[in-house]
Parts: structure tokens; C-alpha cells; sequence
């Protein structure tokens, strides 16, 4: 896993792949009451939240989504909203006949 520090609070996080394949924030320092198993520990990391039986293959640690925890979440949360809104696609371009 790349840890990185959060541009807004400093917190150490890194990306991971979710079940439904978007990419989220987690906390880097593991969490008793988080809802994250860490299913691939490489790079992209993929992590998990269906629940599972303890196995050989789960280890027990969880992790949370940083955006659980960061202060500034929103501000995060808006600007990736505010850039789709702005951003037309190609569906939206008006073409003109010549």
C-alpha cells in the first residue's frame, strides 16, 4: 500500500479500490471499529466491507474511510461534485452544420 499524508489535515491515508470498484480515502492506521478489511495489501490496494468469518485469510485488522475522519471531507466532496457539474461531456457539445 502507498501511504500518503491528506493535503487537508495531514492524516496519514492511502487509496484503495472498493467491492464496487471506486477508488476511496482509508486511514492508514488501522481501526477496531472500522468497517475496511484490507483484501489486497499491494498497489492499488483493494479493501473490502462484506462481512466475513475470521479465517486464515483475515487477519482481523480493519480500516476507515478517511473521510469519516478528515475535517475538510466536504470541501473534498464538493469540489469533485462542483468539477462533474461544470465539466460537460461530449453528449452535451453543440455541433452546428456548416
Amino acid at each position: 500500500m502507498n501511504v500518503i499524508n491528506c493535503e487537508s489535515c495531514g492524516a496519514e491515508m492511502f487509496f484503495a479500490f472498493t467491492d464496487n470498484g471506486k477508488r476511496a480515502p482509508i486511514n492508514a492506521v488501522p481501526d477496531p471499529a472500522g468497517l475496511f478489511r484490507l483484501v489486497q495489501d499491494s498497489f492499488p490496494a483493494k479493501v473490502t466491507t462484506k462481512p466475513v468469518e475470521l479465517g486464515q485469510d483475515d487477519d482481523g485488522v480493519r480500516y476507515t474511510s478517511h473521510f469519516a475522519t478528515c475535517p475538510h471531507a466536504d470541501e473534498w466532496r464538493n469540489k469533485q461534485r462542483t468539477a462533474k457539474a461544470t465539466t460537460p461531456g461530449p453528449r452535451y457539445r453543440k455541433y452546428t452544420r456548416s
